[in-house]
Formats: C-alpha cells, structure tokens, sequence
C-alpha cells in the first residue's frame, strides 16, 4: 500500500496529500518528509495539507458517532472489527477522561478509529474536540514528516514503522502510568516499610 500511495501523491502532489492524509495519514506523513526530501514537494504547504486531511477524517469519524444510530454504527463497528462494547465502553471513559483519550486515540495507530467514533457518540463538545484534536494532530503530522524526512530510505517499511512508534507511545504511557501510580502511593504512605 505504501508504494501505491508513493506513486500517487508523486504523481497528483498537493491534492493526493490532502486525500491520501484523509484515508491513511501516518503513512501520508511519512512519505511527505520523503517527497520534502527529495525537493518534489514544499514543506509548508505538504504539512498544512496532510494536517487538514487527517484532521478532516477525524471530524468525519467524530460526526459518525454524534450524528450515527446504534443500527448505523453497528454496521461501521463490524466493518472496522470493533465491537459496540468497546464503543461504549469508550463513551463512559470520554465523560471521565476526555483530553486523554482523545491524545491517546490520536497517538496510537490501532485505537483512533473506535476513540473518535467513541467521542461522538459520547456527545463530546465539537470545539473541545476540535481544539484537542488539532493540537494533536499538529504535534502528530510534525513528527511523522520529520521521521520521513531523516528516515525516508526506509519508506518501504512503513508499517514496521509505524508498529515501533506505536510500542513506544505505549511504553512511554505505561512508564507515566506506573510513575503516578508510584506517586500515589508514596503520598498515601501505603508502601510497605521494610525492616
């Protein structure tokens, strides 16, 4: 997939960076920093359109929940292979944890989808959305262009890639997970005193 989308956005440059950040943005990203590289593409005008794509998406993916039935989104649920459950269980954790998950949906490659459908459904403010999204997304796009510009003879391997920064975001969340844990019980006094 990754060679087709290359060829594609070689080909149309600036309007397939916009379409191809829509259905598949990591990848887009990757292969803008290459094509930045490579001196085909300008910089600033490949990131601003890869960040509206992929920002466009997720609006879509956002409207999906807010506007979508349960027989509407049941359908999408089993076409993406997420069950309603784990959508729902997403709406509850949006009420209690909603900039969170949002960062989290939008870092992680394998959680955006049922997040962003989750958070619509949760009836999430769109401008709070919006807001977190953006700055996410703009954080997110940055990264991933700058991978592909230093790292670009390795674009065949996109999806390694991807895999890896996905293990470290979750290694990175975990460490931050396990240190307030730690935090809290150093201030409950609740560790044990061994003497």
């Amino acid at each position: 997939m990754a060679d087709a989308l290359y060829q594609f956005i070689l080909n149309l440059k600036y309007p397939a960076i916009f379409l191809g950040a829509f259905i598949e943005g990591p990848t887009v990203a990757l292969i803008v920093g290459v094509l930045v590289k490579l001196k085909v593409i300008n910089l600033g005008i490949g990131f601003l359109l890869h960040v509206i794509g992929d920002f466009s998406a997720d609006f879509m993916y956002y409207g999906i929940g807010l506007v979508g039935g349960r027989k509407f989104l049941h359908k999408i649920a089993s076409f993406f292979r997420f069950s309603l459950e784990e959508m729902e269980q997403i709406k509850f954790k949006v009420t209690k944890h909603s900039w969170k998950l949002i960062l989290i949906g939008k870092i992680t490659h394998f959680l955006g989808l049922p997040v962003l459908i989750g958070v619509g459904l949760a009836h999430y403010s769109w401008y709070k959305f919006g807001v977190i999204n953006l700055l996410a997304t703009l954080i997110k796009s940055a990264i991933l262009i700058i991978i592909g510009y230093f790292w670009g003879h390795l674009w065949r391997n996109v999806d390694s890639t991807l895999s890896y920064l996905t293990m470290i975001a979750l290694f990175i969340i975990l460490i931050q997970i396990l240190y307030f844990m730690a935090r809290r019980l150093i201030k409950s006094g609740n560790i044990l005193n061994i003497s």
